[in-house]
C-alpha cells in the first residue's frame, strides 16, 4: 500500500509504485533519468566550451604567467574528459530490481570522517539521507524497488543502487 510519508521522502508517487510492482519504471521515473543524462551532457559541453575559450584567450591574447595557462589547459582537458564520459553514458539503461526483507540500519564512517546512513536488506546496501533513515524502522520488513546499471541480479550487492519506491511488507 502506498505510504504518503515514504513517498515524499523517497520521491515517488502512487503511479510510480504501481509501475514498479509490475516490474517497470513509470514514465515519470524514466523521464527523470533521461533528463538527468541530457542535463549532464549539456553542462559538460558548456563547461568545456567556456574553459576552452578562456584557455585560448589567455594563451593567444595575454602574456600571463605560463602556470595560469597550464592550469586553464589542464582544467579544459579534465572538462573534456567529463564531456566524453557524459557522452558515452547519455543512453545508459537502468534496470529495475526488487528485494523484500527486514531492514537493518547502520551508520558507516567514511574515509573522510563523513557519516553514511545505510539500510541493509539481505546483503543489499542502500544509502539513505537523514530524513529517509529516520523513517525506516530497524527490523521491519520492506519491499524495495531499485535501479542499477546492471541487469545481473547477482551483481546488485556490490554496485550502486537507486531506490525508486519502497513499501512496508
Amino acid at each position: 500500500m502506498y505510504d504518503d510519508v515514504l513517498g515524499e521522502a523517497f520521491h515517488f508517487t502512487p503511479d510510480d509504485l504501481a509501475a514498479n510492482r509490475t516490474g517497470l519504471l513509470s514514465s515519470a521515473q524514466s523521464n527523470r533519468y533521461s533528463e538527468a543524462n541530457t542535463g549532464c551532457l549539456r553542462g559538460s559541453v558548456l563547461s568545456t566550451l567556456v574553459l576552452g575559450a578562456a584557455s585560448a584567450a589567455v594563451f593567444f591574447l595575454t602574456s600571463l604567467n605560463e602556470a595560469v595557462t597550464y592550469i586553464l589547459l589542464t582544467l579544459t582537458g579534465i572538462s573534456f574528459l567529463g564531456l566524453l564520459l557524459a557522452w558515452f553514458t547519455r543512453n545508459d539503461k537502468y534496470y529495475l530490481h526488487d528485494i523484500d526483507g527486514e531492514a537493518r540500519l547502520s551508520v558507516d564512517m567514511g574515509s573522510n570522517n563523513s557519516k553514511r546512513m545505510v539500510m541493509n536488506i539481505k546483503g543489499y546496501t542502500f544509502t539513505l539521507d537523514p530524513n529517509q533513515y529516520n523513517l525506516i524502522e530497524d527490523g521491519k520488513a520492506y519491499h524495495v524497488y531499485f535501479t542499477s546499471l546492471s541487469p545481473d541480479e547477482a551483481a546488485q550487492k556490490t554496485i550502486s543502487k537507486l531506490i525508486q519506491s519502497i513499501e512496508a511488507s
